[in-house]
């Protein structure tokens, strides 16, 4: 488990590897379901990595591993993000807040607390899953996700 000593994880529930907004909407139940049905399983989204920060501490990082288009909202703080596997991703905003832009492999870029909801996508069609590490400032609105 990455991040995790033996001890802080052997025994823990795995629902402790999905973000808030999966665990809600059943997502590690979907996984094992999955995964007893055909011997595995995978899939996109968020894999909950512990950075090391402290719950008080104010800056939050996450992983996103995907495929296919990704909707993001800045949620009113500024956005930090770093494509980390693949080659090239499209930053679009779905109200026009900025216009598209081609982000590359290990390039890092801003999306301004202003601009809301935006959208991650590969350029090409994959081979393998892209991912991005999007760090932020935590609040209550954000803790909640």
């Amino acid at each position: 488990m990455i991040g995790y000593t033996a001890e802080e994880i052997i025994g823990q529930h795995f629902r402790v590897l999905f973000v808030a907004e999966d665990q809600r909407r059943g997502a590690p139940e979907q996984e094992l379901r999955a995964a007893i049905a055909t011997g595995r399983s995978e899939g996109e989204g968020w894999r909950e990595e512990r950075t090391g920060v402290h719950h008080s501490n104010f800056l939050e990082t996450r992983r996103h591993w995907f495929t296919g288009t990704v909707p993001h909202d800045t949620k009113g703080t500024l956005n930090v993000l770093n494509l980390v596997e693949g080659d090239e991703v499209l930053v679009e905003s779905p109200q026009h807040s900025f216009p598209p832009f081609v982000v590359h492999y290990a390039e890092t870029f801003i999306v301004p607390a202003s601009v809301g909801p935006y959208t991650i996508r590969p350029v090409h069609q994959p081979e393998k899953p892209f991912a991005t590490i999007k760090a932020f400032v935590r609040n209550a609105a954000i803790d909640s996700d």
